[in-house]
């Protein structure tokens, strides 16, 4: 055998061992911590690497190499056949405008039932050093853990707002045919309540405005006049509040920011585009 065919079978070999210790770190931490891959199809793709790079590494080391050939072609189609029909999620991920933080979201393909996930990146801050900061270029390979469920099943139907780089407002329909709107937040800031919401807004351009009362609000974006009733409210995070209507399908969101400014997301998914409203009066 020559010594540079020796050498890459050996480095073969390692690199097969390797990935089979990170496939069982993964497992370990899945026991103990909850973490997964992110993506279902990543642990088949790198058992199908495992299975290349041994194949490459013993090569050398058989005369006979028909079953050798069998064997890994047979572990290669039941690989294959695992990628597309192992993976019970798809992904769904939303990077921040200044891409500082990323949406992600796990949604079972039987079920619609989806999980917002939490990126390893930011549950261990010890390990940002070795770990890639999450984006949509990257997520699909990375690991995360389950950090929140939507309250409702979601069909694909969806957009995302951001109100700001550090708060993200998900709408999606349900299964139903109703809409439900999920709310996240990067960052904390002071709790928001019914009266602070109460006044008059308007925002810099007039298509929209807010005329909320102790009792009912009204609400125009653009065209559409809907009115809010804040018994049928419930806080997405501590900067923000849902309003739904009496058979629970939301309506809006409204964001208040530290510097008294209401962003009001619609839930209507024909518009995904959030409204900025100023405070004009008591």
């Amino acid at each position: 055998m020559k010594r540079a065919t020796r050498i890459f079978s050996t480095l073969a070999l390692v690199v097969a061992l390797l990935l089979i210790c990170y496939q069982g770190l993964v497992y370990l931490l899945g026991r103990h911590f909850g973490v997964h891959y992110f993506d279902d199809r990543l642990l088949y793709l790198v058992n199908t690497m495992v299975i290349l790079l041994a194949f490459m590494g013993v090569l050398p080391y058989f005369k006979k190499i028909r079953p050798l050939l069998v064997l890994v072609g047979f572990l290669l189609m039941l690989q294959g056949l695992m990628l597309f029909l192992g993976a019970n999620h798809y992904a769904v991920v939303f990077t921040s405008p200044a891409k500082n933080n990323t949406f992600m979201l796990q949604v079972d393909k039987r079920t619609g039932k989806a999980t917002y996930q939490r990126n390893l990146y930011y549950q261990f801050p010890k390990l940002q050093k070795v770990l890639s900061k999450p984006a949509k270029e990257n997520n699909y390979w990375n690991l995360s853990i389950n950090a929140d469920a939507l309250a409702y099943t979601m069909s694909d139907n969806y957009n995302i707002s951001w109100p700001s780089d550090s708060l993200a407002v998900f709408t999606y329909e349900t299964l139903d045919g109703s809409k439900a709107q999920f709310v996240r937040s990067y960052d904390q800031s002071t709790q928001v309540s019914e009266e602070k919401i109460i006044g008059k807004w308007r925002s810099q351009e007039g298509q929209a405005r807010l005329d909320a009362t102790s009792s009912t609000y009204q609400l125009q974006l653009d065209d559409q006049l809907v009115t809010l009733d804040p018994t049928y409210s419930q806080a997405g995070t501590s900067t923000s509040r849902t309003y739904t209507d009496s058979q629970g399908s939301a309506l809006c969101t409204v964001v208040l920011t530290d510097d008294d400014h209401l962003f009001v997301v619609s839930a209507d998914l024909n518009h995904s585009t959030s409204y900025q409203l100023t405070r004009v009066s008591q």
